[in-house]
């Protein structure tokens, strides 16, 4: 998936240039995308403002994860499935790039109530018959009210009411009841608002009539083309379309009745009592774990004997392995900060309750410093360093051209250097001393690199094979 910057991480380089750096960098490859969607320039520098905001770790994407922190939500069905749709619309289904996220802010915030009822009712009416059952209705309802406190009985209760004794409930009846009272979809609309604020902001035009979010409304009831279905935005040479009626022909979403069961369960398992079995951790935690069994499995792949012909293909997978590791450093840290989260949540509601204190803090600040604690001991005391080395002196520096292959005529190991052809046999189990600054091959007598003039690293020294101590050679010279 494309981003708009590129090679440079985004938000260094917005910091960098400051305006002229969206004007000169980003517009370009993005003012066909705003003159489609009709928003002012203006506004669509400050939602990239927000964007590089979430893009915490600069890699120039944002993650759900980071989407959900920057706005303050706790994740649920519903804000996930804002930020998804047009992650799945991507090659990458987990993240977006800043045309994505423009798209999907322009989209949702633009919606009037008559779009905000056609989005939620699309996500249950599969087959676009426009009834759906009040059993549906009552965990689409659940859905969009994950995220808040309290019963949604008395939400049900007005819908029940409405369908005279009915069990199904018609998209026009919703969609009046909710006109009649926006109550019904609060949330959805309270979403619409933190969107609004934490991007553009809600400001009033100059003429003092209306906000600008109010104009694009406008603007959009007045356009057929985007007002009936969004049209299909070319987003980095990839297609992303936002259906916001649900017209014949149409596949909403390729929503199925699979993933129908799949959202049911979800929606049940965040409101009734927790099923047995079920992970309690948290989804970033659930990720560190993925991510190690991913590691593994590229350990496991690289044991595997790989012959010459094969050498594009061992480097891709210790290339992948590197990645991995990275990765897991950020899903940890990002887990420990997702636990913070948690704890100040559940710190707020404990001075809201008469209910015991479950954690065993005296103010949100020595939550804060146990967390920060956390993440320092991480990278520092249990030493990431010497994890990732450990792969190194396993499988060789991430950026070395030297491979581990394997003849099968002699049955025996050899290291090759793809670049120069170069060839070595390790010697018994001791593989070659390979300069870790200049990637030369370093003689086992030899008590430095003599292409670069480099002494041996920590890993090397103990292949020295030399008559006089490496020592008595250093102190030597």
């Amino acid at each position: 998936m494309g981003g708009v910057v590129s090679h440079v991480h985004t938000r260094q380089r917005h910091k960098l240039y400051g305006k002229d750096y969206f004007s000169h960098a980003v517009l370009p490859n993005c003012k066909e995308l705003i003159n489609d969607i009709e928003v002012s320039v203006q506004d669509a520098e400050k939602i990239f403002s927000a964007f590089v905001s979430m893009d915490t770790n600069g890699n120039e994407y944002i993650s759900n994860v980071e989407f959900h922190r920057y706005f303050g939500w706790k994740r649920g069905v519903f804000t996930e499935r804002i930020f998804d749709i047009y992650a799945a619309a991507t090659k990458d289904d987990s993240l977006l790039c800043f045309d994505e996220f423009l798209i999907m802010v322009y989209n949702y915030c633009s919606y009037d109530t008559n779009l905000m009822c056609r989005y939620v009712w699309n996500i249950f009416d599969i087959d676009c018959k426009g009834v759906l059952s009040l059993d549906v209705i009552d965990a689409l309802i659940r859905m969009v009210y994950f995220n808040q406190d309290g019963s949604t009985d008395e939400v049900m209760s007005t819908l029940r009411e409405a369908t005279q004794g009915s069990s199904t409930i018609s998209f026009d009846t919703f969609k009046e009841l909710v006109e009649n009272d926006k109550s019904i979809l609060q949330p959805a609309f309270d979403i619409q608002s933190r969107l609004i604020e934490k991007t553009t902001g809600d400001k009033t035009l100059a003429d003092g009539t209306r906000s600008c979010w109010q104009l694009y409304r406008e603007r959009r009831r007045n356009n057929p083309r985007l007002y009936v279905a969004l049209p299909d935005f070319k987003c980095k040479d990839k297609i992303i379309s936002s259906v916001a009626q649900c017209d014949e022909g149409v596949e909403n979403y390729e929503l199925t009745q699979e993933f129908l069961t799949s959202l049911f369960h979800r929606v049940e398992r965040s409101n009734n009592s927790t099923p047995e079995g079920f992970d309690h951790r948290l989804e970033e935690e659930r990720y560190v774990d993925k991510l190690r069994e991913s590691l593994a499995e590229v350990e496991t792949a690289l044991d595997s004997h790989f012959i010459v012909e094969q050498v594009e293909d061992r480097k891709a997978l210790r290339k992948r392995l590197y990645t991995i590791i990275d990765e897991i450093k950020d899903a940890h840290i990002d887990a420990l900060y997702a636990e913070l989260d948690r704890d100040l949540g559940l710190w707020d509601r404990s001075r809201d309750s008469k209910e015991d204190n479950v954690l065993e803090f005296t103010s949100e600040e020595e939550i804060h410093d146990h967390y920060e604690h956390l993440v320092a001991t991480f990278i520092v005391i249990m030493n990431w360093k010497s994890f990732v080395d450990s792969y190194e002196g396993r499988l060789g520096l991430r950026n070395t051209c030297w491979e581990k292959l394997y003849d099968p005529e002699e049955e025996l190991s050899f290291y090759y250097q793809w670049q120069t052809g170069e060839k070595v046999s390790p010697i018994g189990n001791l593989s070659p001393a390979i300069c870790e600054v200049c990637d030369s091959l370093i003689d086992l007598t030899d008590y430095k690199c003599f292409s670069c003039d480099s002494l041996r690293s920590v890993r090397n020294r103990t292949k020295y094979r030399g008559r006089i101590s490496l020592e008595e050679m250093e102190a030597a010279v």
